[in-house]
């Protein structure tokens, strides 16, 4: 008996792809009847070895809609599982989803909710079942928490995927070597980049566990760096603290002595941390600003423009406490700005009142955040930045570039 396991991606069973555009399933119309490709699970079946056949099992995961899920996948699992059945029909297929708490785009959430999953499919197994997974379908986090469960040895499996030679798709086994210790290095890198720094440690430490000697130790920094990053981000200052921060330099002082930009990198984290202490408004408005444009880069709009709002109003406050306001709530701190006739957060009054009239039409109407609303509210966040601070948030540790310059260096430390 042979089981079969694989998440449900966006493509399945069905896409298309129309002049140069790719058009997955739920976007689906009639027009795209003449274009469309069947889906990675539908090939893999179609080119797969022997076939499904009678008393195998084919068990897929999919996600449905939920506070984090932009795009689920459970209609697209329930109709995939209606067109294998026609094609298998002594084939079982099952159907089951993620919780609808999940961040799929977080390898944390992903990680568990797939191990949970798996063991229930493993509680039914007939012994001495064979386990394939398909690994190519699902968001590239799935994809991780497939190398992880194999690596693990949580999941006794042959792993399977799709790749593409000469424009033809072939289904080829994953060798759980280097190759896939590479894979797992590239989406911990990956993850870095998205700013996901939780799924980032995740994966780091896992490797880690797979490594000994000095890989082992590369892995062990990678981990505590990103976990360092991800505290940052969450404003946890008791855990990206400057007692932290040193730790992680004594640990790996021997490593950050022969590599000098992530020396460079972790001075100015120290710099910042230190500037913290003597100014903590100014370090939370920097901050929660950086936290912000990572929720933009995310595509997580409506998170970056409260968070983007919650700066200026933060802003808005402690000019009003500078000059003699003793309360917290930023209309009183306006209305008590205009009767002194001092500077507001922003320049304009237009601007301020736009981005808080959108964020409470958010809140309490349930109107939605664009993307073009939440990058005029970072222009203005930073503006406000700028005008009590005298701070380009681009030359702090958190900024974009900065990131994406330890990324690089950590990406050549694994290398």
């Amino acid at each position: 008996m042979r089981v079969f396991l694989m998440c449900v991606g966006t493509r399945d069973p069905f896409w298309a792809k129309r002049e140069g555009k790719q058009i997955m399933y739920s976007n689906l119309t009639p027009n795209d009847e003449p274009y469309k490709i069947e889906g990675p699970i539908l090939t893999f079946f179609k080119q797969f070895l022997p076939p499904p056949e009678r008393g195998d099992r084919i068990v897929l995961f999919s996600t449905q809609r939920g506070p984090k899920v932009r795009d689920p996948t459970e209609r697209g699992g329930e109709d995939t599982k209606a067109a294998l059945k026609q094609r298998y029909p002594e084939v079982t297929v099952e159907h089951f989803c993620f919780p609808k708490e999940i961040d799929p785009s977080e390898f944390v959430d992903v990680y568990k909710a797939m191990e949970d999953l798996v063991k229930n499919v493993q509680k039914s197994l007939q012994q001495g079942s064979e386990i394939i997974v398909f690994v190519s379908p699902g968001t590239p986090q799935m994809q991780a928490a497939w190398f992880v469960l194999a690596h693990s040895g949580k999941i006794k499996a042959n792993l399977f995927r799709i790749f593409f030679e000469n424009d033809r798709s072939r289904v080829s086994k994953v060798d759980l070597g280097p190759l896939v210790i590479n894979d797992l290095v590239s989406l911990a890198i990956e993850a870095f980049n998205r700013l996901d720094f939780a799924e980032s440690a995740a994966i780091f430490e896992r490797l880690a566990s797979r490594f000994s000697g000095a890989p082992q130790r590369l892995a062990a920094f990678c981990k505590d760096i990103a976990l360092f990053y991800n505290s940052w981000f969450n404003l946890d200052y008791e855990m990206a603290s400057l007692g932290q921060l040193e730790k992680i330099r004594e640990t790996y002082a021997d490593l950050l002595r022969h590599n000098r930009s992530l020396k460079e990198a972790l001075d100015e984290v120290q710099e910042a941390l230190q500037k913290r202490k003597e100014d903590l408004s100014k370090a939370k408005a920097v901050d929660l600003f950086c936290a912000a444009c990572r929720k933009l880069e995310q595509g997580d709009w409506a998170e970056s423009f409260w968070r983007f709002a919650t700066v200026v109003e933060m802003i808005e406050v402690a000019r009003a406490r500078k000059a003699g306001y003793t309360g917290v709530l930023r209309s009183a701190a306006h209305e008590y700005l205009k009767t002194k006739n001092r500077d507001h957060a922003l320049p304009s009054l237009e601007d301020e009142d736009w981005l808080f009239d959108t964020r409470n039409a958010s809140v309490h109407q349930a109107k939605p955040i664009g993307e073009d609303e939440a990058r005029r509210a970072q222009s203005l966040a930073k503006e406000a930045i700028w005008g009590y601070f005298a701070i380009d948030p681009k030359d702090y540790p958190l900024s974009l570039p900065k990131l994406s310059s330890l990324s690089n260096s950590l990406q050549e430390l694994m290398a």
